[in-house]
């Protein structure tokens, strides 16, 4: 089974430190504590999320781009990330994501 997340960047920075049990509940583990104590740190917590998959066969995941989504200030909102098992999710993944929500394609 492959895992498509949405990975909500901007609500852990906000909850970091006003709510930081939602942020536990979130990652099913307390460890995220010690290696994330600032704003700027949350982009470990997925890494994090990545360990608490090991125990379900994600041991060889392989991560593909995990592109950023922005409001219209282009403020960062959330990242939407792939955890696969096999390098054809990834391939899929690169094509949808190679088109814009407006249909456009990227060149690169």
């Amino acid at each position: 089974m492959d895992i498509l997340l949405h990975f909500p960047t901007n609500d852990l920075v906000r909850n970091l430190r006003r709510h930081p049990d939602r942020v536990s509940a979130f990652l099913g583990t307390e460890t995220w504590r010690r290696s994330v104590s600032a704003p700027r740190d949350v982009p470990k917590l997925r890494d994090i999320l990545r360990e608490q998959l090991l125990p379900f066969g994600y041991q060889k995941a392989e991560i593909f781009h995990e592109p950023l989504l922005r409001n219209t200030k282009s403020a960062p909102l959330y990242h939407l990330v792939l955890i696969a098992k096999h390098g054809l999710a990834g391939q899929i993944w690169q094509s949808v994501i190679r088109t814009e929500g407006s249909g456009q394609k990227r060149l690169f």
